[in-house]
Formats: structure tokens, C-alpha cells, sequence
């Protein structure tokens, strides 16, 4: 158990109000036949997917990045061993902040970040829209209640920092917290959810094996409960059935719920 990374995060995550990132859904979902953001961020610099350890960490920078710089002017000079600390990396003062250095240079060819040299040895991180566009960072969260929400969203709970979670999955593992974040439904929590692997790397731009790993890495976790149902090929039980796995959120993980207007609907 990583002590210092998960008081760390009680700190952020109560002067946050125990609330969570705020997502938009264009992070996680492919548009016209181009990888997601999220595929490219778990992909290496020759192309490679699978989601490694340096994906996994790109993704953790990004969201934690995503998760405390959401308000205000959306920027940071902290030094890379504070962000290391916070996702809970190995030697946060060396070998952990070399790898955040590394990520934020990544995340900036990507456009979801821009880095500039301050001073020497001072690094200022603007965050950018989470959709790669480039566009400077605005919250997709409506400014007051009722007011309307112009992008659909949902959010990463606090829990993924708070338990030190985040810190525990892979790439894999971290990617498909965000597929199931993504799907989850606010108004309906409890459903149940599977991910078909037909359509699934057509709707994320993800591999089949990410989806497997992922989704055992979860299980292993604590964070889905896995059961199984029968059915049809049209959904239902009416004809020859087959087993599907399906999946429930654990309740310590579900998406932390303020008076915000949200559209997490799919």
C-alpha cells in the first residue's frame, strides 16, 4: 500500500470536494474510422497498442492531470515528482518523475497538453481539451445548475486516487476503468453491463485483448463484480441461447454524484 500517494490524494480529493474528472465522451469513442484519443494515448511511439506501462502511465498523467487542473486556469508548474507521487509511481523523486516528464512530452504531441520551460528545471503544463483538438481546456460540466450541457460527459470517480487504485492497474487495467466509467449509467447505476468484442474496438479503437485483460484485472481488483445471463442472438431468451458475462460496478466505484448536470447517458 503506497501511503503517501493515497494521502495525498484524501488531500486533493477533499479541497475537491470529493468530486470527480469530468471526461468528455469524445476521449474514449472513435470517430470516423480515427483512433480515439484514449487508443492513441495506450498506443507506443512506432504505433504499437496494448497499453504498457508507458501507456498506462501516459493515461494516469492525463487523467490526474484532468482530475486537479480541471478548474481555474487549468495550468501547473508542480514539479513532476509531486504528479508522480499523486499517481503513486516507484521512486517519485527520480525514476517516477523522469516518467512523468516523459508522459507530459507525449501527451503534448498528442495535444491534450502544452509544455513550456519557465525557469530551468521548471516545467508549466496547460491542459488542453481531453478530444486531442488542441483547444485550450474548458470544463464540459454545465457552469451552474441547470444550465445546459453542450458536450455529453461522465466522470472518473475519486475513488481511482483515493484507494490508490490507480497506482494497481496496468494499461489495460486503466483503460477499460475508463470504458466502464464511460458506460456506466447515471440514472440506472446497478445495470448490468458487457462489452461485445465485435463492436468494441470499432466503438473505442481498442484491442480485444485490452478488453479481456482489462476486464480481469478489474474483477481481481474489486471494481466489477462478473456474473453471466443467457441469452439469444437477438438479446433476448426467446431461441437458442448462449452465455454472456456481464458486469456490475461496485458501489465504492461508481462515478461520485454532485448537483452538476451530467449526460451519462449512452
Amino acid at each position: 500500500m503506497n501511503t503517501s500517494q493515497r494521502a495525498l490524494s484524501a488531500k486533493f480529493s477533499e479541497a475537491l470536494k470529493h468530486s470527480g474528472a469530468p471526461i468528455r465522451r469524445s476521449f474514449t469513442d472513435a470517430q470516423d474510422n480515427e483512433l480515439s484519443p484514449l487508443a492513441s494515448l495506450m498506443r507506443g511511439s512506432r504505433g504499437q497498442g496494448g497499453g504498457g506501462r508507458g501507456g498506462g502511465t501516459r493515461l494516469a498523467v492525463l487523467l490526474t492531470l484532468l482530475w486537479v487542473l480541471r478548474a481555474g486556469h487549468h495550468d501547473s508548474d508542480r514539479p513532476a515528482r509531486f504528479w508522480a507521487q499523486l499517481i503513486g509511481l516507484n521512486e517519485p523523486k527520480t525514476d517516477g518523475a523522469r516518467a512523468v516528464r516523459d508522459s507530459f512530452h507525449e501527451l503534448a504531441k498528442r495535444k491534450l497538453i502544452t509544455v513550456d520551460s519557465v525557469i530551468p528545471g521548471t516545467l508549466l503544463i496547460q491542459l488542453l481539451r481531453e478530444d486531442g483538438t488542441g483547444i485550450p481546456y474548458s470544463s464540459p460540466v454545465a457552469s451552474q445548475v441547470g444550465g445546459a450541457v453542450t458536450e455529453p460527459y461522465f466522470r472518473i470517480p475519486p475513488a481511482l486516487w483515493e484507494t490508490g487504485l490507480i497506482s494497481e492497474l496496468s494499461g489495460p487495467g486503466l483503460a477499460m476503468f475508463v470504458i466502464v466509467m464511460r458506460s456506466v449509467r447515471s440514472d440506472r447505476p446497478q445495470n448490468k453491463l458487457w462489452f461485445s468484442s465485435a463492436s468494441f474496438k470499432e466503438r473505442y479503437s481498442l484491442g480485444d485483448s485490452t478488453r479481456k485483460s482489462g476486464l480481469r484485472e478489474l474483477v481481481e481488483h474489486g471494481v466489477l463484480i462478473e456474473s453471466y445471463e443467457s441469452v439469444d442472438d437477438t438479446g433476448g431468451t426467446e431461441y437458442r441461447t448462449r452465455r454472456r458475462k456481464t458486469y456490475t460496478v461496485d458501489p465504492a466505484y461508481l462515478p461520485f454524484k454532485t448537483n452538476e448536470v451530467s449526460t451519462q447517458k449512452s
